[in-house]
């Protein structure tokens, strides 16, 4: 009995020391966690550089000895976070070593499209023509920057003479235009004509008469319109595209042109000084053309067409500041007597006629004049003579 008190005995005091061991590590374990959380420690996060993105959109083009350069300018640095500020940016001229040598320093707003214009170095102004290499880098506030934006490719050397003593004037074939040549003209010149819109009361009426349905009215014209004469032109051009009733503006250029890697790139002379004009409606349409004259028989009379005289010639077509056709008008004249018009006070609509007051054996010779918008009437075509039988 005493062994087994002793046992007994030990055993309690056994289980009330495990309990008090336990209590204890369940307080160590609770106080450790309180101190170290419930995970593994995060590493403390880099301090951001705020370099601003690289532009990737640079373009670039000259004209005389203006470089004008057009990019977007990112909203946002490397780390992909809203850019505050205005970015500090550098134009640069790319060495082929990559080297890049700033020629214009500018500061520029995040996310604005950039039109910036600087002049050329003065050791790219002279020379052959040549391809050169430009870039931007977006700079931060500690003049750091993540790198150079494209590429973009201009010519260097001599620009091309502008355009001097631009003159025009209206011609039956179209507006013909001349300045001082240089040279044989070994370049091409770009010639610029801007339209000079009309007074707002004519506008609006061209619009209301669309707005009712007047499908067959002609679409607007081109605001502006470029046409490129080539080399050896010898100062002279005629543009053929000019409207009657219409007024224009003109300038022209000189421009080289060089291909490089399958690129078209161009240095452009000066804009020359504008010349305008007032393109008139004053010329009557050329005379029609291709007149035939055919015996209408009883064996191939129509219900509609009894024996007579079927005429038909070429359609008369706008050429240069030809008014448009409006119609024609049919002469006739029998044997060698005098021409009479038999086409009626009304005008033909179209290159046919049909002759219905004829008399067998008689013989009939036929001419027609076209008639423009203007009421300008055109001499008179070629003569066709028919015979009735």
């Amino acid at each position: 009995m005493k062994d087994a008190k002793t046992i007994s005995g030990w055993s309690f005091v056994a289980m009330k020391n495990l309990r008090v061991e336990s209590l204890i590590s369940i307080f160590a374990l609770g106080a450790f966690i309180s101190i170290t959380g419930c995970g593994t420690p995060a590493a403390p996060a880099p301090p951001t550089l705020d370099l601003p993105q690289a532009v990737e959109n640079l373009s670039a083009t000259r004209s005389g000895d203006v470089l004008t350069f057009y990019w977007s300018q990112p909203r946002r640095n490397t780390d992909h976070l809203f850019l505050k500020g205005d970015v500090d940016v550098l134009i640069c001229h790319k060495f082929p070593a990559g080297e890049c040598e700033p020629i214009n320093e500018l500061y520029v707003s995040p996310g604005k499209d950039e039109r910036v214009e600087v002049a050329i170095p003065k050791q790219l102004a002279t020379g052959e023509p040549r391809a050169e290499l430009f870039a931007v880098q977006s700079r931060n506030h500690l003049k750091r920057a993540a790198g150079l934006s494209n590429e973009a490719m201009v010519i260097a050397g001599s620009a091309p003479p502008p355009v001097e003593e631009l003159k025009v004037e209206e011609q039956r074939q179209g507006v013909v235009v001349r300045w001082k040549a240089v040279g044989d003209e070994a370049q091409p010149v770009r010639l610029i004509r801007r339209r000079i819109l009309p007074a707002p009361s004519t506008e609006t009426k061209s619009a209301a008469n669309k707005s009712h349905g007047d499908l067959l009215a002609a679409a607007p014209e081109a605001e502006l319109v470029t046409l490129l004469v080539d080399a050896g032109s010898k100062g002279h051009a005629v543009d053929r595209t000019a409207h009657t009733s219409e007024s224009y503006e003109y300038r022209a250029e000189r421009v080289i042109r060089l291909e490089v890697k399958d690129q078209t790139l161009e240095v452009k002379a000066a804009l020359s000084e504008p010349v305008a004009i007032e393109v008139r409606d004053s010329y009557a349409p050329e005379r029609p053309r291709g007149l035939a004259a055919v015996a209408a028989t009883s064996e191939a009379a129509t219900a509609e067409k009894q024996n007579g005289i079927d005429l038909s010639w070429q359609p008369n077509v706008d050429a240069g500041l030809d008014s448009p056709v409006a119609g024609y008008i049919v002469y006739r004249r029998e044997g060698d007597g005098e021409w009479e018009r038999i086409s009626g006070t009304a005008l033909v609509i179209g290159p046919g006629f049909h002759d219905p007051n004829v008399k067998p054996g008689a013989s009939y010779s036929y001419s027609v004049s076209a008639v423009g918008a203007n009421t300008l009437i055109s001499p008179r075509s070629e003569p066709a003579t028919e015979t009735v039988q």
